[in-house]
């Protein structure tokens, strides 16, 4: 299948008619598309799809009003100011019908009247306009050459392709795209019809009847519990689109002024805090200005007050000292403790003369009492110490203080609290809604858990039947050629199904080596009968270290952390301490947990395995890649320009912004180019389409 040419009008940006020519020749399969975020890359690979898939290309099953919607919402905005608006998608497609090439003609039309959009379909093959059934027809052929379970293949979208390979429930899709490219999809429809005719023989065998029944009760109840995973991914999305909804509400109520209760009296609260604040700050200047200012100008007055104080209190000593002296009592004490008592009556009278004179020739000024003289020096001693600093920093406080204040009433200015009801409403039922979810989500993990327990043992009774079937029919027991063709089928599937993966292990060896910088980040890569994926790094590690971890986490630990092949490995050595040589090198092939790749890891090991996937098609089909370097570095933008595109076979249209096909790359696809388009989308206006350009910063190796 080859795109020749496509034309669209009115549809999103490409406002009127534009047209694509992709017809190319020899061995130039790639078209590379150019344009900056928003130019259009993305409405030209829906439009393709859109194109030849209608409503299937956005996962409906009919035409409904959803689609509608989306219809709506694609039409040029421009376009919708004129009743009726017209907008189209046509394609020109080659097909291989085994001895020549089919021309076809594609037209999707839309007609807008008043919010109600009609889809028309029209198709030319070979310049024959097709009738209604013709149509039906070509649209089931289409659906064989790519059907739904490929789309996400064909149609690679770089920043969502992991989401197809690695989310929860992937597994199902990757093995039904993996049937549908080998063909082996035709075995579900061979084997339904040999067990319908089985159903309606005569023949009653209990043994194959078990095994048929078991054989469907064990595929329904996987698919029922894949079912059950993939409603717990699309749970988990819609409680992340009501977090977006919440969160997008938060910021609309907010940015209209709106805010909570609980919020706005906060604010006003804070005003009366800064109030009281300023009020205890003024009231510290208040007092300040009539205690202790007026004092600091007589500073050295208060200075000479405090020395008469401590003079007058010494004086005041002395003279209470003289009065002591005075009394007889004291003089008798003196004598009887003193041998020369004569000569002690001199000194006392001495004493009592020094004294006297002292205290007679100074007068008491103030003559304050002990309580009186403590107080004054008290404040005396406050106020020399007071530090005029403070009155600065508690001025500044004050002024910030009012700004603060000023700020918050300005914001409540901005503030209403008009529509907090109908606010607190809506987010409750969000709120309501979101709870509904994860109570659905938890009921649905307990299903899963009871399914997978009941999965377990049904497979060890399938397995039993097998048995049983398979000694029948060595014993020759079974003559109906359905019973035998039932097993036979499925064993022929499963051999094939084993043959074509380990193409794919072989493949994707050589294909992760190409495309990662990191050499041996990947050695090895298994892939079960259910399409679980597992891959492996090679590491050596010596017998005294594997002793160490055994010690440290035991087997199962082990098991866990470097996955059952490695403790497959360890456990078929002898006992570890019993091996004499600790430095003996053991190879572990350990398992790597692939959601612990950075996003650039995931997308080479991602196009790894699509590439290896994508070479046991039997047929071409073309590429249309959406932002192919997503979160790609500079040197694996080489590797996957080289390995990759340069090597995929078929047509590959690439749509890419300026960051991610850059001159390295150019040349490298240079030879492999069939044409060049450039998009270029002003202020979210119309876009214009340049052919035979890229950006301006690779054009002169155009």
């Amino acid at each position: 299948m080859i795109i020749n040419n496509i034309e669209l009008n009115n549809f999103g940006s490409y406002e009127g008619k534009t047209f694509f020519d992709f017809q190319s020749f020899d061995d130039k399969n790639i078209i590379l598309i150019g344009g900056k975020n928003g130019a259009g890359k993305t409405t030209l690979f829906t439009a393709i799809r859109l194109c030849i898939y209608g409503f299937k290309s956005f996962g409906y099953q009919s035409s409904n009003a959803f689609y509608n919607k989306a219809i709506i919402k694609i039409i040029n905005n421009n376009s919708k100011l004129v009743e009726p608006t017209n907008a189209h998608v046509k394609i020109n497609i080659s097909i291989n019908n085994g001895q020549d090439l089919d021309e076809y003609n594609i037209k999707r039309k839309w007609i807008l009247v008043k919010n109600s959009v009609e889809e028309q379909l029209i198709i030319y093959k070979n310049e024959k306009l097709l009738k209604e059934e013709e149509i039906a027809d070509f649209e089931k052929y289409i659906m064989q050459i790519i059907p739904p379970d490929l789309f996400d293949l064909y149609f690679f979208d770089g920043e969502k392709i992991s989401d197809f390979f690695l989310e929860e429930g992937s597994k199902v899709r990757l093995k039904n795209a993996f049937l549908t490219i080998c063909g082996y999809d035709i075995f579900d429809i061979i084997n339904k019809n040999f067990r319908r005719m089985l159903s309606s023989s005569s023949q009653d065998n209990k043994i194959v009847s078990n095994y048929i029944n078991l054989k469907e009760k064990i595929d329904n109840s996987s698919k029922e519990i894949e079912e059950l995973k993939d409603k717990i991914i699309l749970n988990y999305k819609n409680i992340q689109e009501i977090d977006s909804k919440i969160k997008h509400l938060d910021t609309k109520y907010k940015n209209n002024g709106g805010v909570l209760k609980a919020e706005w009296d906060k604010k006003f609260q804070a005003i009366k805090n800064e109030e009281s604040f300023r009020d205890e700050k003024n009231a510290w200047l208040k007092k300040a200005a009539n205690e202790t200012i007026p004092f600091l100008i007589l500073k050295n007055n208060l200075i000479q007050l405090n020395k008469l104080i401590e003079k007058e209190t010494d004086l005041k000593k002395y003279q209470a000292f003289s009065d002591i002296l005075e009394q007889e009592k004291i003089l008798e004490i003196f004598k009887r403790k003193i041998k020369f008592y004569p000569k002690i009556e001199k000194i006392i009278s001495e004493i009592r003369s020094e004294v006297k004179e002292k205290y007679l020739n100074n007068n008491l000024l103030l003559n304050l009492s002990s309580e009186q003289s403590g107080i004054i020096q008290y404040q005396v001693e406050k106020i020399l110490k007071f530090n005029q600093n403070d009155i600065i920093n508690v001025i500044s406080s004050i002024k910030e203080s009012i700004k603060k204040s000023q700020i918050i009433r300005e914001e409540i200015e901005k503030c209403n609290i008009d529509k907090i009801d109908d606010y607190v409403n809506l987010k409750s039922n969000y709120l309501d809604e979101k709870t509904k979810l994860l109570n659905l989500s938890a009921k649905l993990g307990n299903d899963i858990q009871k399914l997978e327990s009941s999965f377990a043992i049904l497979n060890n009774d399938f397995y039993r039947a097998k048995k049983d079937y398979e000694n029948e029919l060595k014993k020759n027991s079974i003559n109906d050629i359905s019973s035998k063709a039932v097993l036979m089928l499925d064993k022929l599937e499963a051999d094939l199904y084993e043959d074509q993966i380990s193409k794919v292990r072989k493949f994707f060896k050589k294909e992760i080596d190409n495309l990662m910088r990191k050499k041996n980040f990947i050695n090895d890569i298994e892939i079960d009968s259910d399409f679980n994926i597992s891959v492996y790094r090679t590491e050596v590690y010596s017998i005294e270290q594997l002793i160490k971890i055994k010690k440290e986490i035991g087997l199962d630990g082990i098991s866990n952390a470097l996955g059952y092949k490695s403790f497959q490995t360890i456990e078929k050595l002898e006992n570890l301490d019993n091996i004499k040589n600790k430095e003996q090198l053991i190879q572990l092939d350990i398992e790597l947990d692939k959601t612990s790749f950075s996003n650039g890891e995931k997308q080479i090991f991602i196009m790894a395995l699509y590439k290896s996937l994508m070479k046991l098609r039997h047929y071409e089909v073309p590429f249309v890649i959406d932002t192919p370097f997503a979160r790609i570095d500079a040197e694996h933008r080489n590797n996957i320009s080289k390995y990759f595109f340069r090597e995929l076979k078929g047509q590959i249209f690439i749509l890419s912004t300026n960051k991610e096909v850059e001159s390295n790359q150019f040349n490298m696809l240079k030879d492999k180019l069939a044409f060049t388009y450039m998009l270029d989308n002003q202020d979210n206006k119309k876009t214009i389409v340049h052919k035979n350009i890229y950006f301006t910063e690779v054009e002169n190796v155009i």
